[in-house]
């Protein structure tokens, strides 16, 4: 992108470099990455696809966690797993005690997981402001500006 920048090279027009997005724009995340960090084009803005992972990481672990949390919950409580977790309690005794600890370790790591991830994405945003070009060229393509920015 910088090269292109620095030619004064549209990217919208160059047919045969580069494959076209691979995201479209999914959500506001997307825009607030591209209205800071992108470069315009005439089919809209490219910003490179790390910018957005970032900003897009914390929708991803809250999915994960709605996935994932309800499952684990289930699978521990189905009755294959409580019948092995009472023959192990017998045989090692704190056996049960020690899951309940170590689910419970796991869970407060992935939540604080995705606290550092709110907080980066909101860092990261918050180091460079909206460019007013980017914008004005994002709203005359027709583009929805995200609130806040």
């Amino acid at each position: 992108m910088e090269f292109a920048r620095e030619q004064q090279k549209d990217l919208g027009l160059i047919e045969g470099w580069w494959q076209p997005t691979e995201e479209i724009v999914k959500n506001e995340d997307h825009v607030r990455s591209a209205l800071r960090w992108g470069t315009p084009s005439a089919r809209g803005i490219v910003v490179a696809a790390w910018r957005c992972h970032l900003q897009q990481r914390p929708r991803e672990l809250e999915a994960l966690i709605a996935d994932s949390f309800p499952r684990m919950r289930a699978y521990r409580e189905s009755e294959q797993v409580k019948m092995i977790d009472s023959f192990l309690e017998t045989q090692m005794p704190g056996w049960t005690e020690h899951g309940k600890q170590l689910d419970g370790d796991v869970e407060q790591s992935v939540l604080d997981t995705l606290k550092e991830a709110r907080e980066e994405a909101r860092e990261e945003l918050a180091t460079v402001a909206v460019s007013p070009a980017l914008r004005s060229h994002w709203v005359a393509l027709g583009g929805g500006l995200p609130d806040p920015e």
